[in-house]
């Protein structure tokens, strides 16, 4: 790909079905994070708001994980790093932070996701670039100050369709106000050529 793309729509890829979303636990609530040793990421100037970061992302792997590998690939693609489910839990302004903090993933390039619960009418995925700095960053870059950001695109949910984002350009999660639940396939270094 010539020109670095935020995140693309595909709405050509198929639903989950439901008796893959009914192996779910909708009311999991993991305690610790174990997607990354990046961690909570503090917040600076972030719309108001000094402190942690909302909890990270949170990965299930069983009994999910090798059932949905399997339809994966028969119907997406057969050319992953790995897939999983994610949680984000928010509790809103009043009761915690408005943000997951601008970063780029720990282990991908990119990541194709589903969301199945968005985290509120009002949640969106953003992306940020760093002032000075190329849109483009290394692995695990992090940078909670809102202040020196600049946003360059931004979508509220998705909802009910797979999206594929670059994780080398920092972005975040925000205004997550319930659980925010996805599908994720990630990718390494490469997208698929039956993803382009």
């Amino acid at each position: 790909m010539n020109k670095p793309f935020t995140f693309k729509l595909y709405n050509n890829l198929p639903h989950p079905p439901q008796e893959l979303i009914d192996l779910i636990n909708f009311d999991l609530k993991p305690e610790s994070n174990n997607t990354s040793t990046m961690g909570k990421r503090e917040l600076i100037n972030w719309k108001g708001y000094n402190g942690p970061a909302l909890r990270n992302m949170r990965r299930v792997e069983q009994p999910f994980q090798s059932v949905f590998d399997s339809w994966i690939k028969e119907n997406i693609t057969a050319d992953y790093q790995n897939s999983s489910l994610m949680y984000c839990h928010g509790s809103g302004f009043a009761e915690g932070s408005p943000s997951t903090g601008a970063h780029t993933d720990f282990t991908r390039d990119y990541v194709l996701m589903y969301n199945l619960r968005t985290g509120g009418e009002e949640a969106e995925l953003a992306f940020w670039k760093e002032k000075g700095q190329e849109l483009i960053r290394e692995r695990a870059t992090q940078c909670g100050d809102y202040e020196s950001l600049e946003l360059v695109d931004s979508v509220k949910g998705p909802a009910n369709i797979w999206y594929l984002t670059n994780t080398r350009i920092l972005h975040s999660t925000e205004n997550v106000k319930c659980l925010r639940l996805n599908l994720q396939i990630s990718f390494d270094r490469t997208i698929p050529s039956d993803l382009l």
